[in-house]
């Protein structure tokens, strides 16, 4: 490993652009930072997702619902490029995702920040190098100045003192926290989180809810959270969208989706499935 430049203090990306991961210009506030046009895809023939029509505004934060394999985790990895689309478009930041050749993509997914299911820290590393990963890989950053950020941005989410334990040591909390502090960790502009109140007890849950919010308000990001957790979802959301078979079914304001006369999102948000069996052996949605 090359050997990093030593510095005397932090360096900011404001101040030293040139050390830090590339780095895309975001839109105003509430233009469009994400956009999925028409979007289809199937795996082994059984259709995900149905033509989605759907677009994220920077510096909001938009709740994805749903069953358990509506499409929504497909949806977060079309974003990311991961996945491609059988049809339709898909653009964040302006480019088409599948235009892209591997470093530009590599540039484009540096603008996010992913929080996983199970936080997904690595076990043989860590919270240091776990929080430090992005910049110790892509950055021109020295090692001092990675452990400074690191503790800056464990710091915002409530921890400090911690960048030497191992992940096996630290409570189900904690390592969201971590997996927070990592996403934050080289400044982006979008974060993703799939399920992140998942196995978590109702105070711990709240906290991260608490922390999700302190980032939009805070860093300015946007926010695309997929999540089951309608506690959480109501605390959290600027916006919600139902998928449902692969569909949006609702797209509205916290309000309007719990007023929502829809059986299939009023099943969803009581979590009574008699709602949406009743409606259905009645004719329909009411």
């Amino acid at each position: 490993m090359a050997q990093r430049p030593q510095t005397s203090a932090t360096p900011t990306r404001a101040e030293r652009p040139e050390l830090f991961p590339r780095r895309l210009a975001a839109p105003a506030r509430d233009r469009p930072i994400v956009r999925l046009e028409g979007v289809h895809k199937a795996f082994d023939g059984q259709p995900v997702l149905r033509g989605i029509d759907l677009e994220f505004r920077h510096g909001e934060t938009t709740v994805i619902l749903g069953r358990s394999g509506c499409g929504k985790s497909v949806l977060l990895k079309h974003i990311l490029g991961i996945i491609r689309p059988d049809a339709g478009r898909v653009e964040a930041f302006g480019q088409d995702l599948a235009t892209l050749g591997r470093r530009d993509l590599e540039t484009l997914r540096m603008q996010f920040g992913m929080v996983f299911q199970g936080a997904a820290l690595f076990d043989s590393m860590d919270v240091n190098d776990n929080v430090g990963f992005l910049l110790y890989e892509h950055s021109k950053l020295s090692d001092a100045d990675i452990r400074g950020i690191v503790r800056e941005k464990l710091a915002l989410v409530g921890l400090e003192g911690i960048e030497g334990k191992m992940p096996e040591e630290l409570s189900g909390g904690m390592r969201k926290r971590v997996a927070l502090a990592r996403a934050i960790a080289g400044d982006p502009h979008v974060i993703l989180y799939d399920e992140p109140t998942t196995g978590l007890d109702p105070v711990t849950a709240d906290t991260i809810n608490e922390l999700i919010l302190r980032m939009q308000k805070q860093l300015g990001v946007t926010s695309i959270v997929v999540t089951h957790d309608m506690a959480s979802a109501r605390k959290i959301a600027d916006r919600m969208v139902m998928v449902h078979q692969g569909r949006i079914i609702i797209d509205d304001r916290p309000e309007g989706v719990m007023a929502s006369t829809d059986s299939r999102v009023r099943s969803f948000i009581y979590g009574d499935a008699s709602l949406e069996s009743d409606a259905s052996s009645s004719g329909g949605s009411s």
